[in-house]
């Protein structure tokens, strides 16, 4: 067994030098202006409190399966219960609501103490934000700590041009994997890099929000990571737009993966909440080749198959409509939710045995449930899951279902089966600790190994055993972890 402990995300919203420390520790002014359209980064640490208020029944599903959400739309699900000081005040309620307090005060929410971003500069009815931060992602096992590839040093910078328009960017100093293959690093013989992690210009209007740029995306209930577009992938360029629809809830997207083979990414969403604490999300996305701009991609409500199709139908000859093949994958959430308590199940279908009878099956399924203790500020979970052999990945193209060689998906790839036990306990909002056990086993298939046909001369690669089998060595691993957190105010992380 191996057992580590990690200190997760030192995320701060302080500088890297003691002049901004000390601004962004001045006392501020508030917002001059009303907020346009802010998203919360996908992979941001606030959405382990958020998952914790779906569980007490305080926020909906959709804030956590449906990542990014925006502050704005967070702060209008959580202000009924701040408003009417609801149910129990939990440590994971007091971090949110201070982590939205400017949000929430706008809204008409009183008594919350608001932090100042370190710099602001009013520009007539607009205003900038800037807000410096750090982030420390250090591991602690066999006796050495080890910092790992994520600390970095940064800043946000926000222009609220107006109620309806926002732009954002943030840049950060810091290890980029492989950076030097693409950049001149700052220091010789290192990945250190200044780059983008985040930048966009935001949109709303009538309930609708629309976004251009680059970011994360993450859809689905799961714990440890989602079957199709998984909130720890790279960010990647797009266009996305999201539509409420009373119980219904759409998103769609258009983005390019990778620019110099015209590979992009297309993907849809539809959630619908029903009576009875049921909910059900489907899922479909696409890589395609030629421009991300074309329409049906663009609107999104058409099925990517049927797209495929329509582009066949056009071409001009058999030969020219052979070449148009898209890796298109679906996914199914079904999530149940009670009084702290909720249980959910994900299948992701890429392909069944349609071209061929040795054509194998390549499926995904996440099987989980947690339970919460609100008195007790507890909360525990298991998590199970399977990813078939050749999942994400086909013979034709470029079009694996990667981005800068890392999977877009589950983040462990296919050929792999887990389990997961883990307890998060949070005994005020300023400590809290998390631990977790998992066993994990994994076959010889990896992301990029696709199966090929009967005639390609590739197929002697293919494996022999069922694809529901893992492939080859099968390698099995037992492991555990603790986190320990401190955040001593929303401006501070660790």
């Amino acid at each position: 067994m191996s057992v580590g402990a990690r200190i997760r995300r030192l995320r701060s919203v302080v500088p890297g030098a003691v002049v901004l420390l000390g601004l962004l520790l001045l006392p501020g002014r508030g917002l001059a202006v009303s907020h346009g359209p802010e998203w919360i980064p996908a992979d941001d640490p606030i959405y382990a409190d958020v998952r914790a208020l779906v569980l007490e029944g305080t926020l909906p599903s959709w804030t956590w399966s449906l990542r990014p959400v925006t502050r704005m739309e967070l702060a209008r699900q959580l202000l009924p219960s701040v408003t009417a000081n609801e149910g129990l005040r939990s440590s994971a309620r007091t971090r949110v609501e201070r982590e939205l307090a400017a949000e929430l005060t706008e809204l008409g929410a009183a008594g919350l103490t608001e932090v100042p971003p370190a710099v602001s500069i009013p520009c007539g009815e607009s205003e900038i934000q800037l807000r410096p931060y750090a982030w420390v992602d250090g591991v602690w096992e066999d006796g050495e700590v080890d910092w790992g590839p994520q600390a970095r040093v940064g800043l946000r910078g926000t222009a609220y041009v107006s109620p309806q328009l926002t732009l954002h960017e943030s840049f950060f100093v810091g290890d980029v994997p492989h950076g030097r293959a693409f950049a001149d690093a700052l220091i010789n013989h290192t990945d250190l890099l200044l780059t983008v992690d985040e930048a966009y210009v935001g949109y709303q209007a009538s309930g609708l929000r629309a976004r251009i740029g680059r970011a994360r995306q993450g859809w689905g209930p799961q714990i440890d990571g989602s079957l199709l577009l998984d909130a720890g992938s790279p960010s990647f360029d797009h266009l996305d737009v999201e539509l409420p629809l009373g119980r219904l809830r759409f998103r769609t997207l258009t983005g390019v993966l990778q620019s110099s083979v015209e590979k992009n990414l297309a993907a849809h969403r539809l959630e619908w909440r029903t009576n009875g604490g049921w909910e059900v999300g489907l899922s479909e996305g696409a890589i395609f080749h030629g421009s991300p701009w074309q329409a049906l991609y663009l609107i999104g409500i058409v099925p990517y198959t049927i797209v495929e199709r329509l582009q066949g139908q056009d071409a001009q000859t058999t030969a020219e409509a052979s070449k148009i093949r898209n890796n298109v994958l679906y996914q199914l959430d079904i999530v149940h939710r009670a009084k702290d308590r909720g249980i959910w199940a994900s299948l992701l279908l890429d392909d069944v045995a349609t071209e061929a009878a040795d054509m194998p099956a390549r499926l995904g399924f996440v099987l989980g449930g947690e339970m919460r203790r609100p008195e007790q500020e507890l909360t525990v979970g298991v998590e199970a899951a399977k990813v078939y052999v050749y999942t994400y990945s086909v013979y034709y193209d470029d079009s694996d279902w990667t981005h800068q060689n890392a999977p877009l998906g589950y983040p462990l790839g296919p050929d792999v089966e887990s389990v997961r036990l883990s307890a998060r306990w949070q005994p005020s909002p300023v400590w809290g600790g998390e631990g977790r056990i998992h066993l994990t086993r994994r076959g010889e298939g990896r992301l990029g190994q696709a199966w090929y046909p009967a005639d390609d001369p590739r197929a002697s690669q293919n494996s022999n055993r069922p694809a529901y089998q893992l492939s080859g060595r099968v390698e099995s691993r037992w492991g555990a972890a603790a986190s320990i957190q401190y955040e001593p105010s929303a401006a501070t992380r660790c």
